[in-house]
């Protein structure tokens, strides 16, 4: 397969965050000689990511002679890009190469910000017929914590995110707890899920923790690729862990490859980390998702609003 137009775009959209009020990225454009066109996307998460916006933006105009060069098989090589420069560049190729279908994915919605956001997005997913949610306390009080995880069990399955940050002893009831993700202390008897940990841990020592349930993948975040996505399912797969992959804020755009990779990976039907979508105030795309019956259903095509996009150097 050839490419014969390499195109970047800029966006900028609106979260409905207190801590992080919109959310910037890099749309890669790619066209064949065929003419399929397919747009991805590149959004450093700060805080998160370790390479930056401008670094991403470099890295992938330097790309485009290679790319344009390159006659792409599934079985090319890709070069020695950042986490998030890799998952804009092999999204869109493996797109256009084999494109999944648009099946409806379990989801399991995502409670963060004030209290007040987290009960009005608890609500709606409860309309929506959502059952798992996770629940980022790490920012909460000790007693809202308790207060909501008390509240929150007695309609969804819950995940607890403590994102590695120490939050006392908090009591609560584990029959209504999915897992724990990233405790900083110990909770006897939980099941433990690991995210940061997958970046800063080599698998020898994750088999090391106890009671260890589950992998939490951020494709655009974790380093390596389709080929370290498969070695981690690989590895979940001996060790009977779950594997998780969940969004980094990214575009309505970038969402739609995570559900693509869902289905190339062929994980097993439980609640996926994609209701990011939920805390954005505007879509990216012509043909939005939607929630229904506790499933994330993605747009059957890729249609940008164009207004929302600016033409960077290329």
């Amino acid at each position: 397969m050839k490419i014969t137009s390499y195109r970047l775009f800029n966006y900028c959209l609106p979260l409905s965050l207190s801590k992080m009020k919109e959310r910037k990225g890099i749309i890669l454009a790619l066209e064949t000689a065929c003419g399929k066109i397919c747009f991805s996307e590149a959004a450093p998460l700060p805080r998160f990511s370790k390479e930056t916006y401008q670094e991403t933006l470099s890295a992938l105009q330097e790309l485009k002679t290679t790319v344009l060069e390159t006659d792409w098989t599934e079985e090319s090589c890709l070069p020695q890009l950042s986490p998030s420069a890799t998952f804009a560049l092999e999204s869109a190729l493996r797109y256009l190469l084999n494109p999944q279908e648009c099946a409806p994915i379990p989801l399991c919605a995502l409670l963060m910000g004030s209290e007040e956001q987290i009960r009005r997005r608890a609500a709606l997913a409860k309309k929506q017929g959502i059952t798992c949610a996770k629940l980022k306390i790490a920012q909460l009080s000790h007693n809202i914590a308790e207060s909501l995880i008390e509240e929150l069990s007695r309609d969804f399955l819950l995940r607890l995110d403590f994102n590695t940050q120490t939050h006392g002893d908090l009591e609560f009831s584990k029959s209504c707890l999915d897992y724990i993700e990233e405790p900083n202390s110990d909770y006897p008897n939980c099941n433990i899920a690991v995210d940061e940990r997958l970046r800063t841990h080599t698998l020898e020592q994750l088999t090391q923790i106890k009671q260890l349930n589950a992998l939490i993948i951020k494709p655009s975040i974790q380093p390596g690729g389709m080929q370290g996505m498969l070695e981690l399912k690989k590895y979940a797969e001996e060790k009977n862990l779950r594997f998780v992959l969940s969004s980094s804020f990214e575009s309505q755009i970038g969402l739609f490859h995570l559900t693509q990779l869902y289905h190339r990976l062929q994980i097993p039907a439980l609640p996926m980390g994609f209701d990011t979508l939920s805390y954005f105030e505007e879509s990216l795309l012509e043909e939005n998702f939607e929630i229904a019956n506790g499933k994330l259903i993605p747009p059957t095509q890729l249609k940008p609003k164009w207004n929302l996009l600016d033409a960077l150097p290329c």
